[in-house]
């Protein structure tokens, strides 16, 4: 009997731990696959809307050099050297700070580098500078939208279409930000409203968000 319950005593062992291990296996792979999902998650949102709105801001450059600076720092940034960019948009708003352009096109050097933080900023001085300005709450609406303030993005959103930014880029942005917060009814209205103002088919179908919208809203 003795050496039975032994036998059996040694079997649990073994038993136990094959159950151990296999628990930490399987909550192992778990793990791995909601870090997985996670991260699918955030790079999803972070796609949308990129292409650019030809803008020609009313400003007049005070200072030559400083126009200088910015045209320098202009084309720099065509070329996709947005740190040299930056290095000549700083020095340029150091001569002079209260012209509202220099700190919108920094913000879109900072935000194509993916640098949110500096490019919020940016356009949150441009708008304390010029708060009529719809542009710079359409691309602070992005901004907010790649930083997950959905409602922020909404506000400035609207706002800039209530300054007079009637662009389709401002409403197919606003529909995806809609349709992600699940105002369906909301999302489709804007969308049919980006599609009326020229919403090329091209950019449907080579956008995630754009091509859910385009089912959803038959």
């Amino acid at each position: 009997m003795e050496l039975a319950n032994k036998g059996l005593y040694i079997f649990n062992c073994w038993l136990n731990s094959r159950v151990t291990k296999l628990f930490k296996v399987r909550t192992f792979k778990f793990l791995l696959a909601f870090i997985y999902i996670c991260s699918l998650f955030i790079s999803c949102k972070q796609k949308t809307i990129t292409k650019e709105v030809p803008i020609d801001l009313p400003y007049i450059f005070k200072i030559e050099k400083a126009e200088d600076l910015s045209v320098r720092a202009f084309a720099l940034s065509k070329e996709n050297k947005y740190d040299e960019a930056i290095n000549l948009y700083q020095q340029a708003i150091v001569i002079e700070q209260d012209n509202p352009k220099l700190f919108f096109d920094i913000s879109e050097c900072y935000a194509k580098k993916e640098d949110l933080n500096n490019a919020l900023f940016a356009l949150d001085t441009a708008i304390k500078l010029d708060s009529l300005n719809p542009h710079f709450y359409n691309n602070r609406g992005l901004v907010y939208w790649k930083v997950h303030r959905d409602d922020d993005a909404i506000t400035d959103y609207l706002h800039a279409i209530t300054l007079g930014f009637n662009h389709w880029v401002t409403y197919a942005n606003l529909s995806v930000v809609y349709y992600w917060n699940k105002k369906q009814t909301k999302a489709c209205e804007t969308f049919k409203i980006a599609k009326q103002l020229g919403l090329p088919a091209d950019i449907i179908s080579g956008d995630k968000h754009l091509t859910v919208l385009q089912e959803a809203c038959k």
